[in-house]
C-alpha cells in the first residue's frame, strides 16, 4: 500500500469533505461502485461507477502532506467517488499497477515446472503479448551489445515521440502507447541498470519536452511523467557507486527549467538514489538560488515570483525527506502564503509540537483571514483544552454559516448540550433568513418536518440550490409530502431543460417521472396533466426531448 495512503486513518478521510459528501462516497464504497482500483507509481487510480451508466475515472496522489484527487465526473474538488474510492482502498489489498509479487502458491508451481515445460508457457505468453516480446528482445540485444541496443533504443523514442498535437479525447489512448515504453526498460534493469536508468531519463525529458503539444486537461499526461520518475528512481537505487552528486546535478536541472509543474514530485522519486552527499549538494544549490529571490524580495527589488515558490517548495520537500523540521517550518514563514500555514502546522502536529502549530496558525489566521486557517485554529484549540473555542467556533459560524464550520462548531459543545445549541443554531438561521445554509444543516440533521415547514414558507429560495441539494431534499419528502416532491422534480426538470442541451434530456425525464410518480401517489392526476401541458406548451420545438418525452411519460414506456 502506498505511503501516504497507509498513514491516512478514516478520520483523515472524512475530514477532506462535509459529512453529506462522505455519507454519499461511503454508500458509494458499500454498494461496491469502486470497479477497479490501482497504484502507479505514488498515485492512487480507480474507476467508480456513477448513479446512471456513467463510469468516472479517480486519481489521488499526495503533495507535501496534502490529498490532490481529481474525477471525471462534473464536480470539483474532492467528491464522493473520490470518498468512495478511498475508503475502499483502506478496506482492500489494492493490485499494483507494476509487476506485483507472486502469491506463494504460484511461485512454487512455476519452481516445480519443468524446462521444457517454462519454455512452452513462455513462448505462450510472448505470443499473447507482443509488447512483452519486443521488450524481452531488446533485453538480450542489451545484454550481447549495449551500443546496439542503445541505438535502437533512440529511434524507439524517436519515433513514439515524434506525433503532433494530441487532443484531449486522444491522451489516453497516447498515453497508453508510451507506457508500452515502461516495460522496455523494466526488463533492460535486469541486465543493465545503467541503460535501464538512461533510456527512462530520456523518456522523461522527452515527455516534459512535448507538454505543450498536449491538450492535458484532466492531468492524465503530467500523472504519466510521475510514473517516468517513480521508474527512474528505482532503476537508479539498483546502479552501484553512483554518482549522486551527478544525478543531483540532472534534477535540479530539470526543477530549474519546469515551466510546468510538471517535476514537481521528481525530487521525492530520485531521493533515495541520491545519497548523502548527492542530497547535500542539491540542497545547496537549491538554497543558493533560493537566496538569490529572498534577497530580492527583502530588499524590495522585485515581487514574489514564481521561481521562489519553485525553489521554495523544492527546499520544503528536500527538508521533510532529510528530516529537518526546523527548516522545514523556517521555509514556511517566508513570505508565507496560506498553504505554507498549513504545510508547517501539519509537520508541527506529526511531530507532537501543538503549541508551536497553534501559534503559526494564529499568525496565519490574522494574516491571510482564510476560513480554512480559522478552522485549523479551532482543532488545535480543542487539542489544546482552550476555555474559549466553542464561543471562538459560534463566532466563525456566524460569520460563515456553512455546514463543515457548523460540523467543528458542534463537535466543541460537551454531549450534554448538544442537542440544545443545534436546535439554536438552526433558529438563528431561520431568523436571519440564511435559508440555503440551513437545508444543508437540517440535511444532514434529517430534520424532514421542519425542512418541510421551511419549504412551503420560502419556495423561491429553495429553487436557487444545487441539483444534488435537491435530489437530497425529494428523497426526504417522498414518504410524507408527495405533492411537495413532485413540484421539487418538476422545478428541477425545468432547470435542466433551460440548458438546452442534448446531453441534459435524460435528466429531464427522469425527474418529470418522479414528478408523476408522487402527483398520482397523491391522487392528483389532475396536476399531473396540468404538467404535462406547461411540459408540451414550453418545449414543443425540442424534437429530440418531446419525443423521448412521449415515449418514457405518456406511454410508460422505458
Amino acid at each position: 500500500m502506498l505511503g501516504w495512503l497507509n498513514e491516512m486513518t478514516i478520520e483523515d478521510i472524512r475530514e477532506l469533505v462535509s459529512s453529506q459528501v462522505f455519507e454519499r462516497g461511503e454508500s458509494y464504497f458499500r454498494q461496491g461502485m469502486v470497479l477497479d482500483i490501482r497504484e502507479s507509481g505514488d498515485t492512487l487510480r480507480a474507476r467508480v461507477k456513477g448513479s446512471g451508466d456513467e463510469v468516472y475515472s479517480v486519481q489521488i496522489k499526495e503533495s507535501n502532506g496534502r490529498i490532490l484527487a481529481t474525477c471525471t465526473c462534473p464536480y470539483d474538488g474532492v467528491c464522493k467517488h473520490v470518498i468512495a474510492t478511498l475508503l475502499y482502498a483502506k478496506q482492500q489489498e489494492i493490485k499494483p499497477s507494476s509487476h506485483g509479487a507472486f502469491s506463494e502458491k504460484l511461485e512454487s508451481y512455476i519452481n516445480n515446472l519443468d524446462i521444457s515445460s517454462l519454455k512452452e508457457m513462455l513462448m505462450d505468453f510472448l505470443k499473447r503479448y507482443p509488447e512483452e516480446a519486443e521488450a524481452l528482445e531488446m533485453m538480450i540485444l542489451a545484454k550481447n551489445d549495449e551500443a546496439e541496443a542503445k541505438k535502437s533504443l533512440r529511434n524507439l523514442l524517436s519515433k513514439t515521440f515524434s506525433r503532433g498535437f494530441v487532443e484531449y479525447r486522444r491522451v489516453y489512448e497516447y498515453v497508453q502507447e508510451l507506457k508500452g515504453l515502461i516495460v522496455y526498460g523494466r526488463y533492460l534493469s535486469r541486465v543493465s541498470p545503467e541503460l535501464s536508468a538512461w533510456f527512462f531519463e530520456e523518456i522523461y525529458k522527452r515527455s516534459i519536452r512535448r507538454y505543450d503539444q498536449i491538450d492535458d486537461s484532466d492531468g492524465t499526461y503530467a500523472l504519466f511523467v510521475d510514473t517516468i520518475g517513480y521508474e527512474w528512481g528505482r532503476v537508479l537505487e539498483k546502479i552501484e557507486n553512483l554518482d549522486g552528486e551527478k544525478i543531483a546535478g540532472k534534477i535540479l536541472k530539470f526543477i530549474l527549467d519546469d515551466k510546468y509543474g510538471l517535476s514537481e514530485e521528481l525530487l521525492k522519486d530520485i531521493y533515495p538514489a541520491l545519497g548523502k552527499k548527492g542530497a547535500g549538494k542539491l540542497q545547496n544549490w537549491l538554497r543558493e538560488c533560493y537566496e538569490q529571490e529572498l534577497k530580492a524580495l527583502k530588499s524590495n527589488q522585485k515581487s514574489v515570483s514564481l521561481d521562489f515558490h519553485k525553489y521554495k517548495y523544492q527546499l520544503k520537500k528536500l527538508s521533510l525527506l532529510m528530516e529537518n523540521l526546523d527548516e522545514y517550518v523556517r521555509l514556511c514563514m517566508d513570505f508565507p502564503l496560506p498553504n505554507d500555514y498549513f504545510d508547517a502546522v501539519k509537520e508541527l502536529k506529526r511531530a507532537g509540537r501543538i503549541e508551536e502549530a497553534y501559534r503559526i496558525v494564529c499568525q496565519g489566521e490574522e494574516s491571510c483571514k482564510t476560513l480554512e486557517l480559522s478552522l485549523l485554529k479551532i482543532k488545535l484549540m480543542k487539542e489544546l483544552g482552550h476555555p474559549d473555542t466553542s464561543k471562538y467556533a459560534l463566532e466563525l459560524f456566524k460569520r460563515a454559516p456553512l455546514l463543515n464550520v457548523y460540523e467543528i462548531y458542534i463537535s466543541t459543545i460537551p454531549d450534554e448540550g448538544k442537542e440544545k445549541a443545534k436546535q439554536e443554531t438552526i433558529e438563528w438561521l431561520i431568523e436571519n433568513r440564511k435559508i440555503p445554509y440551513v437545508v444543508d444543516i437540517l440535511l444532514v440533521e434529517k430534520k424532514t418536518e421542519t425542512l418541510l415547514e421551511l419549504y412551503n414558507k420560502y419556495p423561491e429560495a429553495f429553487r436557487e440550490l444545487s441539483y444534488k441539494t435537491l435530489e437530497s431534499i425529494a428523497a426526504l419528502f417522498e414518504n410524507i409530502a408527495p405533492i411537495e416532491t413532485a413540484d421539487i422534480y418538476y422545478n428541477l426538470a425545468l432547470e435542466v431543460l433551460q440548458r438546452a442541451q442534448t446531453r441534459y434530456y435524460h435528466h429531464a425525464i427522469r425527474y418529470l417521472k418522479k414528478a408523476k410518480s408522487n402527483l398520482l401517489k397523491a391522487e392528483r392526476a389532475d396536476l399531473w396533466d396540468k404538467l404535462k401541458e406547461e411540459i408540451i406548451a414550453k418545449h414543443r420545438r425540442k424534437t429530440t426531448f418531446m419525443r423521448m418525452f412521449h415515449r418514457s411519460i405518456q406511454s410508460g414506456k422505458k
